[in-house]
């Protein structure tokens, strides 16, 4: 009977800890280590990236920015001659007191912000981790979806709608997807 008992236990440990650490469809399927130690080991670069703007009444605004090697390339749909390229590059370091540090390195200007973070799930059970990443560089937002958070990677996605301030029925909507990679 006691062997049932503790084997019945120990499955659940081993269930329990499945369901908790895997919240995302990027996570890794099976890890003993939960989100939040995962997230705070170590700093975070920034390898891949992207960014659609999109404004349904001014759509010479709207502009695509992908981020890979080193290199943000930003592209105009309807606006050709305001493409550019810069070298870019984004650092990360989150610590558990809820302080997170991050270095924006954009055309040779460098940008050192420090801000909080925190965890927050919506009624649907997805964790969005809340990281004020200022938007004027390029890529940002501040309630971000975790889509994967492993031991060396991490995914976030931020997506909003809204409306322009300059025009009142002016809608924008903006999607960033980035990728970091463990230091």
């Amino acid at each position: 009977m006691k062997s049932k008992t503790l084997f019945f236990f120990i499955t659940g440990v081993i269930l329990y800890t499945i369901v908790s650490c895997r919240k995302g469809e990027k996570d890794p399927f099976l890890s003993l280590t939960p989100r939040n130690a995962r997230l705070l080991k170590g700093e975070w670069i920034l390898i891949k990236g992207e960014k659609k703007y999109t404004r349904d009444l001014n759509p010479i605004q709207n502009y695509t920015a992908s981020f890979s090697n080193d290199l943000l390339t930003v592209t105009h749909s309807n606006n050709p001659g305001a493409d550019t390229s810069m070298l870019y590059s984004m650092k990360i370091d989150f610590n558990k007191k809820g302080n997170f540090t991050y270095t924006v390195e954009m055309a040779q200007n460098i940008h050192f912000m420090e801000e909080y973070w925190n965890w927050q799930k919506t009624e649907k059970g997805k964790t969005f981790l809340y990281a004020p990443i200022n938007p004027r560089f390029v890529l940002g937002g501040s309630l971000w979806r975790v889509v994967g958070l492993s031991s060396k990677k991490i995914y976030l996605e931020y997506v909003k709608t809204d409306v322009a301030t300059s025009l009142m029925n002016d809608l924008y909507h903006e999607e960033v997807f980035l990728e970091f990679e463990k230091k």
